[in-house]
């Protein structure tokens, strides 16, 4: 009975409805606080302090409530109950009587829940942004031949925070395969494995630009910082470096030094030099011959305007290697190639793009591995989200036989650029050569799952097939894509040399095929790799030495694939290897 009164003395003073709407109240400012202050660059504690206002305040406003009454006068002192008045209370229905503790226990907690939110959870979501990608900025101009503009600003913002400590960037081709992407921020998020998203527009008009940039958390679609810029186009190189450290400030407090660090390196202040520069970049990311030739012409032209432009230099280094890697004609360029990456590193000793190109021409062209791990290891260590550089240095080790080192530089490329499907193929090869086929068919399988198509991931897993665990149907159906992507027109051919790597009874009639296909234009890269597949090792020693005789470069790799292995006693084998200065097995 005391128990009952009491509440009905709570709810005379108004107590319960004081309680409800403080807590109500108090919530929706915790919440608006936690999202709106850190867009208004306030100090981290500003939002501390409200929740702790908030949560002290509540016992003095329920005392207050409790001892006094609002009046027109001010506040009075409550009055003890008239004669009948609680005896009112009392008598109406629980169901009213408990509707008024109900609210005020909602107030509470909403109360509570907001304190915990911003204190607790909040503080953990954003002490777990360490992670951005950064998607391909929408050109609002209309005009299609500027695409590459603001495909071109957002890959030099992902290459500015690729240099922040302890930040993770995903790399250009999986955060650009969301490219006019209708997917909800979440799912974008969660498929590139990072916490935030930098996603803006540009627009240019005449001679000024303007460009909204804006940070989201992936989780929740909230924006955490954004930010418009109108300025003439002289001062674009302005612009990126402030949304760079914006950015960088905005993640989380400890990349809050990085505005002390340059994150732009290389550039230029001519502003068509650097249009040229991004328009070679987009053309050299396709790895397209037709393109890559336009890319050498784009970087040499902005070179000519300002011959001090690093970032360009190391781009027709990485155009002109990109090139000779694919076709034959181009490979007496090399000497050009690396005398693009020398005067790079001359102007920028930190440049990480250079360094980068640098090694993958030591390690292609010079077969020099222990050269190209140092020089790709120094990339990484200027720059340690480029995925590139983790990449390439994979390569060089598991060339050397350092297949476990190699597996863990791969896997941090694979990390950082999980769509991209060369990445996946370089660690499914690893895996091959550990003979951890489990692990490498559900790698295969996940690049299959997002629509990898290159020919040599193709070829690959035909070559693998037995081993791999798929059907000679499987294996016929990669030797289709393998001829689709190569532009072999003989698919019927190349299926039936894939069912022959499964089924063993088809190998004669292969063998006949793989002779015909090197007469169709198969390069003999290739059919090295086939014969093997198909355990024809003299067809395989007459195109490895044809490969060897034009300087093919890919002949890095056979001193460790595991493909090789059955040559390895071969006194043809033996010579090719010490030739290029390769390890003969691992």
């Amino acid at each position: 009975m005391r128990f009952a009164v009491l509440l009905a003395e709570l709810r005379r003073r108004k107590v319960f409805r004081v309680a409800a709407v403080y807590g109500a109240t108090a919530f929706v400012i915790l919440q608006a606080a936690d999202i709106i202050f850190p867009r208004l660059r306030l100090p981290d504690w500003s939002v501390t302090l409200v929740v702790a206002l908030a949560l002290m305040a509540f016992p003095i406003v329920m005392l207050v409530t409790w001892a006094f009454d609002a009046s027109p006068g001010g506040l009075r002192r409550t009055e003890p109950a008239a004669g009948g008045e609680l005896d009112a209370l009392l008598a109406e229905s629980a169901a009213r009587r408990w509707l008024a503790v109900l609210a005020a226990a909602v107030g509470v907690a909403l109360l509570a829940a907001g304190g915990v939110w911003t204190l607790g959870l909040g503080a953990d979501r954003a002490s777990s942004y360490d992670s951005v990608a950064v998607l391909p900025f929408s050109d609002m101009s209309g005009d299609a031949a500027n695409e590459y503009f603001g495909e071109g600003l957002a890959e030099e913002l992902l290459n500015a925070l690729s240099g922040v400590p302890g930040l993770k960037v995903a790399a250009r081709t999986s955060a650009f395969a969301f490219r006019n992407s209708s997917l909800d921020v979440r799912r974008i998020g969660d498929t590139l494995g990072v916490a935030t998203l930098v996603e803006g527009s540009v627009r240019r008009s005449a001679d000024r630009v303007r460009i909204a940039a804006r940070l989201v958390d992936a989780r929740t679609g909230y924006r955490l910082w954004d930010e418009t810029y109108d300025r003439p186009l002289t001062e674009l190189f302005t612009v990126q470096e402030a949304i760079a450290r914006e950015i960088a400030g905005a993640l989380a407090g400890r990349f809050r030094s990085a505005p002390e660090r340059d994150l732009y390196l290389g550039g230029t202040t001519d502003v068509t030099a650097y249009e040229m520069y991004l328009a070679g970049r987009q053309q050299w990311a396709t790895r397209r011959v037709t393109l890559l030739q336009a890319a050498v012409r784009q970087f040499e032209g902005a070179i000519a305007r300002d011959s001090t432009f690093a970032l360009a230099w190391s781009g027709l280094a990485n155009a002109i290697e990109a090139l000779a890697w694919r076709v034959p004609a181009e490979r007496p360029r090399i000497p050009a190639a690396r005398h693009a990456a020398q005067p790079a590193l001359a102007l920028e000793p930190r440049l990480a793009e250079a360094w980068t190109s640098l090694g993958g021409i030591t390690m292609d062209f010079d077969h020099d591995l222990r050269l190209a791990e140092l020089q790709l290891r120094q990339a990484i260590a200027l720059k340690p989200s480029y995925a590139v550089s983790y990449n390439w240095l994979a390569d060089a080790l598991r060339y050397s036989g350092r297949l476990e080192e190699a597996a863990e530089q791969s896997a941090r490329a694979v990390e950082l650029d999980r769509l991209n499907g060369g990445g996946l193929t370089v660690l499914i090869e690893i895996r091959v050569a550990q003979g951890r086929y489990a692990d490498a068919r559900q790698l295969a399988d996940r690049a299959r799952a997002f629509g990898y198509s290159d020919h040599a991931f193709f070829l690959n897993l035909m070559s693998a097939a037995r081993v791999l665990g798929y059907t000679a149907d499987e294996s016929a159906g990669f030797g289709r894509e393998w001829a689709r992507a190569s532009g072999f027109a003989q698919a019927d051919s190349a299926a039936l040399v894939g069912r022959a790597v499964v089924d063993a009874n088809l190998r004669p009639h292969a063998r006949a095929l793989l002779r015909a296909m090197a007469g169709a234009g198969v390069n003999t890269r290739d059919l090295t790799q086939l014969c093997l597949s198909i355990e024809d090792n003299d067809c395989a020693m007459q195109y490895l030495q044809q490969s060897f005789e034009a300087g093919d470069p890919t002949l890095v790799r056979i001193g460790t694939i595991r493909a090789y292995d059955p040559l390895r006693a071969d006194p043809g084998f033996i010579r090719i290897v010490q030739a290029l200065g390769l390890p003969n097995g691992r």
